[in-house]
């Protein structure tokens, strides 16, 4: 098993062989197939007309959702969005969220998503499925396609922060006390990683470096 979720899961993902390596390695690129595949707005416009060039009657995907943009500045964008979404996503079979029901990421994390899911989507905040134990990658419309069509991605390796975390959490913390934490003592360009992993280890006698508020807090700590 790997130090990391993130990588288990995209190894489970992942082809037999890219590029003519195993799964016992990581090379720079690896060709990956998603259970799930989520489109948004324009993108999903075009995602779907090209895969209609494909000639498929239904996507392949276990389940495909797609989503009008919600812009309340620009009237009528949504309303035009969505009557070529239903016309062409009902016709290949795929779930489409009416407007009101919130932006693609929204949709997808409150009611589709599942552990151990590996998404493929077009929206870049599909990553709050992440709390949910799924792992979003975000392509391109035309990869979504491919995507509908079963087709296994290349891509290159996503790059992850892995952060473990030692002791026993205190009643007081929450999920944005450690993300707000990390924001501070990390630079810029890992902030802005496509991947984070997370383990959190019960340590007895390990103090904290996590705000102040009590000794048996948290220490956070890159690998």
């Amino acid at each position: 098993m790997s130090p990391s979720l993130t990588f288990d899961l995209l190894d489970a993902h992942r082809t037999e062989r890219a590029r003519g390596g195993s799964r016992a390695t990581r090379p720079p690129r690896a060709a990956f197939r998603a259970e799930h595949v989520v489109l948004e707005g324009h993108a999903a416009v075009l995602a779907l007309r090209s895969f209609e060039t494909l000639g498929i009657e239904r996507h392949s995907a276990e389940l495909a959702l797609a989503v009008a943009d919600e812009n309340p500045f620009v009237p009528g964008t949504v309303a035009g969005e969505l009557a070529v979404l239903e016309r062409l996503g009902k016709r290949r079979g795929m779930l489409v969220s009416r407007s009101g029901n919130g932006p693609a990421h929204q949709v997808y994390a409150s009611r589709l998503a599942g552990p151990t899911r590996l998404v493929f989507g077009t929206s870049p905040w599909l990553s709050a499925c992440g709390a949910l134990g799924a792992l979003a990658l975000q392509v391109s419309p035309i990869e979504a396609a491919a995507a509908l069509a079963g087709a296994a991605l290349e891509l290159a390796w996503p790059d992850a922060l892995i952060v473990r975390l030692f002791g026993t959490p205190p009643r007081w913390m929450a999920g944005d006390d450690v993300a707000l934490e990390l924001e501070r003592r990390l630079s810029p360009a890992q902030v802005r990683r496509p991947c984070w992993s997370s383990n959190w280890s019960r340590v007895a006698h390990c103090h904290s470096r996590i705000g102040s508020r009590s000794p048996s807090e948290p220490r956070c700590s890159e690998p």
